[in-house]
């Protein structure tokens, strides 16, 4: 999956389900957050190969 699908995935799942209707489950949320950590840390990747 690329960045772009990667990111709409967590910001889906982490702010439109949680933060605006509220609707989540602890383990997946979780798991989403992890996911995201390994996401931003694939980003920083980039950012320093780019430099």
């Amino acid at each position: 999956m690329g960045l772009r699908d990667r990111f709409s995935a967590r910001e889906h799942n982490l702010h439109v389900r949680c933060f605006y209707e509220g609707e989540y489950i602890p383990e997946g949320v979780k798991e989403d957050i992890l996911k995201s950590e390994s996401y931003v840390k694939d980003v920083a990747k980039i950012l320093e190969t780019a430099s």
